[in-house]
């Protein structure tokens, strides 16, 4: 079986040599994922294909066949040949990518995303809280540079040369944690803002880019890397990420507690009873009362004279004359004095009316 190892290379080169062979309409097919001649890019032995262009015995005897039929034997071979590594190539490619395509997606649904500021500063829209599982992630403040590539695998998670180097010198200067780097261990949380899966030299690999909430003044950022063979199926990359992620699951409300009503307070320390006097005797009876005689009739006087008011008195002459009013009625310039049967309304201290 063919084997393509670099899909990128071969789709250029191949999508060259289907415009030179008018095979643009099988390459638009195999890139749609469609079978042709019901083969696919997975399917197609071209080991054959191969070793016929590279025998020279062969190519002698097409090349008298050529001569003994008139006909350009050689042409026609070639043309057929590169026709099946073409396919093939376009094929993998097209599978290749589907699958990473696949994979990604999945990753994206267990992990949502979190959409942070364009400078890191600050969370849009919050996406899963990952709970680290391992130790040794070394991430960069936003203010700073990232110069750290984290990569895990066998169980580790390391960084590259360039990153340990500055690291090291963040260590000895004395900035860790301030416009520097911190490292982070399991248990601690954060955010993953892009999650890409894509091919590298050898392997396929992971990227999980990394955001933290605010340590103090600044918020750090990482990349971490999980390479994997070109094999793998989803299930062996998902379970790849899970060694080192966990999403926090969200804690159910806890349910109300019930209101205890407040002891009643203690009684009261209670003397002793007071005392209750007896009864008074009942009272003795009483005789008769003496008979006592009338008051003397009073002698008789002449009647006093009604009294009399008259006009300019003043207050305390009415007064005086007829007693004290039943009521007083003040004005700012007016008085008025309220008998039971007459009113007496003074100005300026004078009477000046009398009803």
């Amino acid at each position: 079986m063919f084997a393509v190892k670099s899909p990128q290379t071969n789709r250029r080169f191949f999508e060259q040599v289907c415009e030179i062979l008018r095979l643009t309409k099988v390459r638009d097919e195999i890139m749609q994922g469609k079978n042709h001649n019901g083969v696919t890019g997975l399917t197609l032995n071209v080991g054959i294909t191969r070793y016929i262009l590279g025998c020279p015995s062969f190519w002698v005897k097409i090349q008298r066949r050529t001569v003994l039929s008139g006909r350009n034997v050689q042409m026609s071979i070639v043309k057929k040949c590169v026709y099946v590594i073409a396919v093939s190539a376009l094929a993998t490619f097209a599978v290749r990518a589907g699958d990473l395509a696949a994979i990604q997606k999945r990753l994206i649904s267990e992990y949502p995303l979190t959409q942070a500021t364009a400078d890191d500063t600050d969370i849009v829209t919050a996406g899963a809280v990952l709970v680290l599982k391992r130790s040794d992630l070394v991430m960069a403040s936003t203010s700073g540079v990232n110069l750290y590539q984290n990569t895990y695998k066998e169980g580790r998670i390391t960084q590259n040369a360039l990153g340990r180097l500055a690291h090291w010198g963040n260590h000895f200067s004395g900035s860790n944690g301030t416009n520097g780097d911190r490292t982070y261990v399991a248990g601690e949380k954060m955010w993953v803002t892009k999650i890409e899966v894509r091919e590298d030299k050898k392997d396929d690999e992971v990227v999980f880019d990394l955001l933290t909430d605010p340590v103090g003044d600044d918020r750090f950022k990482a990349a971490l890397k999980f390479p994997f063979p070109r094999d793998a199926t989803a299930d062996q990359v998902d379970q790849l990420v899970s060694e080192v992620f966990e999403v926090q699951q969200d804690q159910p409300p806890s349910p109300p507690q019930p209101v205890i009503p407040p002891p009643p307070p203690p009684a009261q320390a209670v003397g002793p009873l007071p005392v209750i006097p007896p009864p008074p005797p009942p009272a003795q009876a009483v005789g008769p009362l003496p008979v006592i005689p009338p008051p003397p009739p009073p002698t008789d006087k002449p009647a006093a004279a009604p009294a009399t008011i008259g006009l300019g008195q003043t207050p305390d002459q009415v007064i005086a004359a007829l007693g004290q009013p039943d009521k007083i009625f003040k004005l700012t310039k007016k008085e008025i004095f309220y008998y039971h049967n007459l009113k007496v309304t003074f100005v300026g201290g004078k009477v000046t009316d009398v009803e």
